[in-house]
């Protein structure tokens, strides 16, 4: 090698080794959507006859779902086919456009830039076949009927008015919308006129209200552009008046459990296995629609239950898992089933109040095996009192006394006082110490009613954390109504239109035409200080949620 070529390679060698590796940064992710920057024809264009229209971005796109997130209104007869490619999505449209109609195409979230997936908002595009473009308009919201919460992607239906309501079984609509997530929506450029109203939550994209379970709402009268501008639904679900028995299955630790199509009041139940009728526990929801079904010991490989009531009967052949044999109590394998898990009603730990009824809930049923096992003390005295399982629920234990604010209690049991119901195993012990609040800081809460439709009776509910405490009727000229004896909180207020005066909120029924009752709620929590009453006013023109 040369000494010149020795030099030029020396330097080289010295900066190969000096030199530092950095690793490449992509900067800020992006998060901007696209844009589209052209359509074609023009949007509000007039007298258009094509078959296609391109909608044309700023960047590489892809689409997402267009037959469902891009839709036309009014309504084509056949799908339109959507084909995307580099920074345009071209619309091909099947059908013969209707003559002097306004359309619009609505894109929602179907429009994702290329890298990033970062999705186009809503957007419009909209044109005439005739010579102007339509201007009249809807927009109002749909919500929950139970709850008064926004409904997020209903479809709003209009169909021409004076048509039979039950059109929305069978026909697809003129024109449709879809709700935002709180439930908003919109319904521009269309024919100036009268429509019947539906409001339809779906999952099979039909546009029909078709299946059973789906959501519905609708408005009674026939509602006209340019009179009424916000219009509200009130989405609700039918109630199915054919009881079927939907499911069936053994669970767990002899529990079996039963799901109806509906609440069935008047249930009864007789459960046989190669033993004969078993003794047995049962349960329902709220609702009346789901039942659990404890055995007394364990069950046998089959069992089977007769289930009626009235206009109902059915017969279920149910087998169980293999039950659990070997040593423990009562012959039962220790290991064999999972402790309960149990509760003080209201929580220990904290001041309860004198009004409440002090419970024991298990999270599994149990059978008392040794009332004498129980104690309950009061500044270290045993104090008398009565145990019962609550008649409403199998997994609570109501316990009956008459306590007292400046004292201190106990609640005790030893083990084998309850054994489990179903396995027979033995409860461990518990011990419990609670106190309760005096009686000089408990609070008063007076409600004043005001412009609440008193076409029905009103049942006011008086909830914390959405468990309801209380309960009372409001007279039909009553514009106040108290809650007295209240430990210091945060409590919330429902109102429940009775229309048919049942006690109970009842649903609608398009085919009888006929309005889910109203249910109001107080649009924020009141907050009780101890040993302060307060009152408050309740506006029900104000929207609560």
């Amino acid at each position: 090698m040369t000494k010149r070529h020795l030099l030029l390679f020396v330097p080289v060698l010295f900066l190969c080794a000096c030199a530092k590796i950095v690793p490449l940064t992509g900067g800020d992710k992006d998060i901007t959507p696209p844009v589209m920057t052209r359509t074609e024809p023009d949007t509000f264009s007039t007298g258009f006859s094509g078959k296609e229209i391109r909608l044309s971005f700023n960047e590489y796109i892809t689409v997402d779902d267009p037959t469902r997130h891009v839709y036309f209104s009014p309504v084509l007869k056949n799908a339109p086919q959507f084909i995307a490619g580099n920074k345009s999505l071209l619309i091909k449209i099947k059908d013969t456009l209707l003559p002097n109609t306004t359309y619009t195409v609505r894109l929602q979230g179907a429009i994702k830039d290329l890298n990033e997936g970062n999705p186009l908002d809503e957007q419009l595009f909209v044109f005439s076949t005739g010579a102007q473009i339509d201007s009249g308009s809807f927009s109002g919201y749909v919500r929950n009927a139970e709850t008064n919460e926004g409904v997020k992607a209903a479809k709003v239906l209009l169909y021409d008015a004076g048509s039979d309501p039950l059109r929305v079984k069978t026909e697809k609509p003129t024109y449709y919308s879809i709700s935002r997530d709180d439930g908003f929506f919109t319904i521009p450029y269309i024919r100036e006129g009268s429509y019947k109203v539906f409001a339809l939550q779906e999952e099979d994209n039909s546009l029909t209200y078709d299946r059973a379970g789906e959501g519905i709402a609708f408005i009674s009268a026939d509602i006209t552009t340019g009179q009424d501008s916000s219009l509200q639904l009130r989405l609700f679900r039918s109630a199915d008046d054919t009881l079927k028995l939907l499911k069936s299955k053994y669970e767990t630790e002899g529990r079996f459990s039963f799901k109806f199509s509906k609440g069935v009041p008047d249930l009864q139940i007789r459960a046989e296995d190669s033993t004969g009728l078993r003794e047995m526990l049962v349960y329902s929801n709220t609702n009346g629609d789901s039942v659990n079904v404890w055995l007394r010991g364990q069950p046998a490989d089959s069992t089977v239950f007769y289930l009626s009531a009235r206009d109902f009967s059915d017969t279920v052949s149910l087998k169980s898992k293999a039950p659990v044999t070997g040593g423990g109590s009562r012959g039962l394998k220790t290991g064999g089933t999972s402790k309960p898990v149990i509760t003080l009603i209201p929580p220990a730990g904290k001041e309860l109040s004198l009004y409440d009824t002090l419970a024991v809930s298990f999270s599994k049923p149990v059978f008392l095996r040794d009332s004498s096992l129980i104690v309950l003390l009061e500044d270290s005295v045993p104090h008398p009192f009565r145990l019962e399982r609550s008649p409403r629920n199998p997994l609570l234990w109501n316990i009956f006394f008459t306590p007292r604010s400046d004292v201190n209690y106990t609640l005790d049991w030893k083990r084998s006082a309850f054994e489990l119901y179903s396995t027979r195993d033995t409860v461990d012990s518990a011990h419990y110490e609670f106190s309760y609040l005096p009686v000089e800081d408990y609070s008063q809460l007076n409600v004043a009613v005001r412009h609440a439709d008193r076409s029905a009776p009103l049942i006011v509910s008086l909830m914390r954390d959405t468990k309801v405490l209380l309960t009372k009727r409001l007279g039909e000229n009553d514009t106040l109504i108290s809650f007295s004896k209240l430990p210091p909180g945060s409590y919330s207020l429902k109102a429940l239109a009775d229309q048919n005066n049942d006690g109970v909120y009842t649903t609608g029924s398009l085919p009888d035409g006929r309005q889910p009752e109203k249910i109001y709620y107080l649009a924020s929590p009141v907050v009780l200080r101890k040993g302060f009453d307060q009152k408050i006013v309740w506006d029900f023109d104000k929207k609560g949620r």
